[in-house]
């Protein structure tokens, strides 16, 4: 039960006052049957007592007139009770949802590595409903019931203690049979919202690369794997089904037996003189009784809730409690007019003990331009990686104008490099939208300049909505070339210091290459630049190039030295057949 205190501290104390009202005027009606079963009670008494009919008629019709009042005015409390637990609800709801979306925002990447989209896609969505669950069903009715179940016992014992004793006989039973059920359902529910997050990571990803699927042939092999997963779903939650229905059946055991324990006794009472109680207590009593286990029945029910919600905050809690593996030092430093350059000292590198960097040193000074070449599998990415701090190094030491990029403030130093990936990523939403991720408080015009630049811009004003466009998911609705030239414009927007470009034109036309490569001409100009490239001719302008083998520099220098130089570098390209076209330029 720790997670509900942990919980209620962190979310519910803020609404407390709102949940509070809701409770009490949930009361009002939770009680309402309770009073009627007194009422009842009474009615009986008054038939019972030595007074003329017409004065029994008389106190009958007052407390029938009484009830009819406290009914009508009953759904103005209902109203009010549901008002103020919506309020509280959504209230909570909106912050829980907040709060772990830029919690999961400020991991760092090997959080995303480790967790698939689609799961987090559920805890965000689908934990977070059931705590909307836990919080209508448990943290507000939950405590009306209590507080039926605690006037009832209050009443029966101020009116005969021993048929109050005999009342709650049956209480600890029915308590503990729930509990041993909610533990093992509890545990059924945690592993049935797991395998409901790999069933949603499962759909994500099929969906996102429906392509390939499809140019594959590939659908029958997913639905058969989908369907695998969903059966297992379905296992684990029809055996909490079960479980849930048999705490039902030993509730409704156990309440339909009470009431027959308590007349019995009664009735053995009244007829032989051992217990002083009129027929009208034992009628309130009986009618009461049913009161008394009805919220019983109700908490029983909840018990799946319960546990569904223990379950989901457990696993939202899981993320919450995570820090991001790369975060700032103590005293994080903050400063303005970098010129820009990166020196690399010694870095050492590896993914799970597989060397991915190896000594590398080298230094790029400011403004400035840097390729890095090599075989697939030979660092390339790791190390323009390890500049935002995506990863941080083992071994050695990197610096931007000699501060250790460790000692930066994390966002500081990212705010000083834009990159432009080789797959350019848009989001859902606006050409206009999409570029301004570049710079959220550019202006408009801001904007056109940056596409100008990149040689979009004419393109986005043949379109109907222009800058307003919907690009699709991922951008599907433009081609490869567009995409890339919005990046590029995003990146101009952005204006930062260094500039990294993995591989931005390996996967485009003819066409597209010039255009990008213009683009990447205006966005170079006084920057530092690092370029991963696998084309001759896309290095070829370059200050310096570093060929890198199994995470170590084995060359390094101009182009036309390490062109005439005749080593690795000239033997990579050579295989590809790029050096035939620059034998020709030379």
């Amino acid at each position: 039960m720790s997670i509900f205190f942990r919980f209620a501290n962190d979310y519910l104390w803020g609404v407390r006052y709102k949940l509070f009202a809701a409770i009490l005027c949930g009361l009002y009606k939770f009680l309402l049957p309770v009073y009627i079963a007194w009422v009842i009670g009474n009615i009986v008494g008054i038939l019972e007592n030595d007074l003329i009919n017409e004065e029994k008629l008389n106190q009958i019709l007052n407390l029938s007139i009484l009830s009819f009042l406290l009914i009508l005015i009953s759904p103005i409390f209902v109203y009010w009770r549901n008002t103020f637990s919506i309020i509280a609800m959504e209230s909570v709801l909106n912050r829980l949802r907040i709060n772990l979306f830029s919690h999961i925002q400020l991991q760092s990447h090997s959080f995303f590595s480790e967790f698939q989209s689609g799961k987090l896609t559920a805890r965000v969505i689908s934990d977070i409903s059931r705590c909307e669950q836990f919080i209508n069903e448990v943290m507000v009715t939950s405590w009306l019931h209590m507080g039926v179940i605690l006037f009832i016992f209050v009443y029966f014992l101020l009116t005969n203690w021993i048929l109050a004793l005999v009342s709650v006989f049956l209480v600890p039973f029915h308590a503990l049979i729930l509990c041993k059920i909610g533990l093992r359902i509890k545990r059924f529910a945690k592993e049935s919202q797991e395998k409901n997050s790999i069933l949603s990571a499962a759909s994500v990803e099929s969906f996102i690369n429906f392509n390939i699927i499809k140019i594959f042939t590939a659908e029958d092999y997913f639905t058969r794997r989908f369907t695998d997963l969903s059966v297992n779903l379905m296992d684990k939650s029809t055996t909490m089904g079960r479980l849930t229905s048999w705490s039902q059946v030993a509730n409704a055991l156990i309440v339909h037996t009470a009431p027959l324990i308590v007349i019995l006794v009664g009735s053995f009472a009244f007829i032989h003189g051992g217990l002083e109680i009129k027929i009208s207590e034992l009628v309130t009593f009986i009618l009461m009784q049913r009161q008394l286990f009805d919220p019983l029945s109700k908490l029983a029910a909840m018990q799946a809730t319960i546990s569904q919600s223990q379950a989901a905050l457990e696993r939202i809690y899981d993320i919450l409690s995570l820090s991001p593996t790369i975060a700032n030092s103590e005293k994080p430093i903050f400063k303005t007019n970098q010129s820009g350059t990166i020196s690399f000292n010694k870095v050492s590198f590896s993914y799970d003990k597989r060397l991915a960097l190896n000594n590398v040193s080298f230094e790029i000074e400011s403004g400035t331009s840097l390729a890095i070449t090599g075989k697939s599998g030979s660092g390339k990415s790791t190390l323009i990686s390890l500049i935002p701090r995506f990863y941080d190094v083992q071994n050695g030491d990197i610096f931007i104008d000699d501060i250790n990029i460790t000692s930066y403030d994390l966002q500081y130093l990212r705010g000083l490099i834009a990159i432009v990936p080789q797959e350019p990523f848009l989001f859902s939403g606006s050409i206009y939208e999409n570029i301004l991720i570049g710079n959220p408080v550019a202006s408009k015009n801001h904007i056109v300049r940056a596409s100008k630049l990149s040689f979009i811009h004419d393109k986005i004003m043949q379109l109907p909505s222009g800058y307003e466009t919907n690009v699709g998911e991922r951008g599907s609705l433009l081609s490869g070339g567009e995409r890339q030239r919005i990046s590029i414009a995003r990146a101009i927007l952005k204006n930062a210091k260094i500039l990294i470009l993995d591989e931005p034109t390996s996967a485009l036309d003819p066409m597209n290459d010039q255009l990008i490569t213009s683009a990447l001409t205006n966005l170079l100009t006084n920057k530092t630049s690092i370029l991963i490239a696998h084309k001759l001719s896309s290095i070829r302008n370059v200050d310096k190039v570093i060929f890198l083998e199994n995470g170590t520099i084995k060359e390094f220098g101009d182009f036309n030295e390490l062109i005439h130089r005749k080593g690795l570098f000239y033997n990579h390209f050579f295989e590809q057949g790029d050096m035939y076209e620059t034998t020709i330029h030379h």
